[in-house]
């Protein structure tokens, strides 16, 4: 026992003293970096001049704003709706609440992924997911004692994420999420392994043949799960099979139809924006309409491609700020968009999801909107609202003071010239 005793007191002299493994932190750095490079594809196809170049990321400035989204990193960093269509810090003593409920989501979101959600039993979703976040953290801790270092490594990289899922208030905030799912898809079985070692040590003896017993179990437990999440979301109604959907080419090709020579066509969100891009730019249909997206007026990119794409004489303001109140959006949109096509006697539309948007109820106080068109949800999911489209239509002449506030208000910003198809 004495000479154990010394052997164990040498062996924590020599690890205690035993150099930083700098190999290994360099081999770390490398295998982490080696991802990044795949963002240099961006500048590469940006120089090409694409027909759609988000965030124009040709110089160094606009590719680093472009992957980090500086675009929104100022309108999504802990804010919420306000009910009013435009969003609003989170104060102080709301954050404890919002960020419980945003981490309960996270966990449910999780469990749903393998039980999909029933409105018929709403909470088996979260308690699946309650499950798997504890097994995983049980596994995780298992897994940085017998490896420290690598358990530093995935620690930070997860709990770095789970950050960036907190704070960011992106409405689709479900891809940002996926490296939190893994990290819990990977660890959770380990856990499943080591949890009763944690609760209760176990003897030496015999503890390989259990740990590989329960492994066996955990594993089958994985599958199982794995399998059911085939089953619950392999029925048609769950529509997760997108190879048959055609909902944003029928919404697309209806627009196109409804829309008279020259029309200008104002969308209001993502969805309603790229199959019209598709049709103009990958089939060639309808050059002559002048599709505009509402939610890029403050995106200086957004300038080089409407001039490649607008058709000839087309004005509109783009600025290059971050959209900082609803109001000051709602001023660049009505006088730096929407008046000037009124006022030159182009036929305008703008599309709306429903009667009770707020900006479409806003725009309706001062022009006249004429429901033209109720068109198909472009969005391949039962639940998707339909669209309409309006006809803007100026019989009070509020055009002309809708430009006059706009100068107004954004001065020297005024400059169509950066965004006029000649």
């Amino acid at each position: 026992r004495e000479e154990g005793a010394e052997n164990g007191d040498k062996g924590n002299r020599e690890s205690a003293c035993a150099p930083f493994p700098w190999k290994v932190l360099a081999l770390a750095v490398v295998l982490f970096s080696i991802p990044l490079f795949g963002y240099l594809y961006l500048p590469i196809r940006a120089a090409d001049s694409p027909a759609i170049n988000a965030g124009d990321p040709r110089r160094m400035s606009g590719l680093v704003g472009h992957v980090t989204g500086a675009q929104y990193r100022s309108v999504r960093f802990l804010t919420v709706s306000d009910g009013m269509g435009g969003l609003r810090r989170l104060g102080a003593g709301e954050l404890p609440s919002y960020l419980a409920g945003r981490g309960l989501g996270i966990v449910r979101w999780m469990g749903e992924q393998i039980m999909p959600h029933d409105p018929r039993r709403p909470a088996r979703g979260g308690v699946l997911g309650m499950i798997l976040a504890a097994l995983s953290i049980f596994g995780f801790v298992r897994f940085s004692r017998s490896s420290p270092l690598a358990g530093v490594g995935f620690g930070g990289g997860l709990l770095l994420n789970l950050v960036v899922v907190l704070l960011y208030t992106i409405p689709d905030i479900e891809v940002y999420q996926l490296p939190l799912w893994i990290g819990v898809c990977a660890f959770a079985p380990l856990g499943l392994v080591a949890a009763p070692e944690l609760f209760r040590p176990e003897q030496e003896s015999g503890l390989a043949g259990r740990r590989s017993r329960r492994a066996m179990v955990a594993g089958g437990v994985m599958l199982a799960l794995a399998a059911y999440a085939l089953y619950g979301w392999f029925p048609p109604e769950k529509q997760v099979n997108k190879s048959e959907a055609t909902q944003a080419r029928d919404y697309a090709v209806s627009l196109m139809k409804a829309l008279p020579e020259g029309a200008v066509v104002f969308t209001r969100g993502d969805y309603d924006i790229y199959p019209l891009w598709y049709l103009q730019v990958c089939e060639n249909a309808r050059p002559d309409v002048a599709v505009i997206g509402s939610g890029f007026v403050f995106s200086r990119w957004y300038a080089a491609m409407l001039r490649e794409n607008l058709p000839p004489g087309v004005e509109v303001f783009v600025g290059d700020e971050p959209p900082s109140s609803r109001a000051r959006w709602l001023v660049a949109f009505l006088g730096g968009m929407v008046a000037p096509q009124v006022m030159a006697g182009r036929p305008t539309f703008i599309t709306a999801p429903q009667p009770g948007d707020p900006d479409i109820i806003y725009m309706g106080r001062h022009f006249e909107l004429v429901p033209r068109h109720d068109l198909p949800a472009p969005l391949p999911v039962s639940d998707a609202p339909p669209l309409v489209v309006y006809e803007i239509r100026d019989p009070s002449g509020f055009s002309a003071k809708a430009v006059a506030r706009f100068r107004e208000m954004f001065g020297a910003q005024v400059d169509f010239s950066n965004v006029r198809a000649d």
